[in-house]
């Protein structure tokens, strides 16, 4: 089992994966010693004898380690081996290109937040920006900067703004559905980066950002 938690680690520390395997992954390895300790506290061993009972927790372990080792190889194929997507290659080219330029801090919908922050190692701080309206839906919620998620970033991000140079990542998709990206659509010289997947404004400070919109 201690090898099994060592290949864990390596899942989580050198393998890129989709959310779903990572928690699968982990769901499934602390799910079988478990299993194995419930069979242990509950079945009556001596009918069955204790070697057999000694097998049937390594079983356990062994299935526990395999399929552990097959899900790491397989990321790790896929991750060597397998080509990035177009869209990712974008993003990792805004995040490139926006840490070059000075910028630091600035706005992202849930799926690009906390990603720029990732692809960045930290240079990025994101926040994570349009308050869903469960009501009324998406649409109508991000049309203000004091949207922002009240979860996947710092506390403090709900109680302060950016400070110093700031930019805001859209998707193309968000661009057309929601009222900010809509209104700072009309005044391209604040584009910084645009093409089919992303586009990015940038402004010199928040106060700045905040004046556009209301124009």
């Amino acid at each position: 089992m201690v090898s099994t938690w060592f290949t864990l680690t390596a899942v989580y520390v050198f393998c890129y994966m989709e959310i779903l395997d990572r928690v699968n992954v982990l769901v499934f390895v602390l799910a079988l010693p478990v299993l194995a300790l419930w069979l242990t506290e509950n079945c009556q061993w001596r009918y069955v004898g204790q070697r057999l009972a000694g097998t049937l927790k390594g079983l356990i372990a062994g299935l526990t380690y395999g399929v552990t080792l097959v899900v790491v190889l397989s990321n790790f194929v896929g991750w060597w081996f397998v080509p990035v997507s177009p869209q990712k290659k974008a993003l990792l080219t805004v995040t490139t290109q926006l840490v070059d330029a000075g910028y630091y801090q600035g706005y992202g919908s849930m799926w690009q937040a906390n990603v720029l922050t990732e692809l960045s190692n930290g240079a990025l701080e994101v926040w994570c920006w349009g308050q869903p309206d469960w009501i009324n839906g998406y649409a109508d919620s991000y049309d203000t900067l004091d949207h922002v998620w009240p979860w996947l970033q710092a506390v403090d991000h709900v109680k302060q703004y950016p400070t110093g140079k700031v930019f805001m990542i859209f998707t193309n998709d968000e661009t057309q559905r929601y009222t900010i990206p809509a209104q700072l659509a009309t005044v391209p010289e604040y584009t910084f980066y645009d093409d089919e997947y992303y586009v990015v404004y940038t402004f010199n400070s928040v106060n700045e950002l905040q004046n556009v919109l209301c124009t």
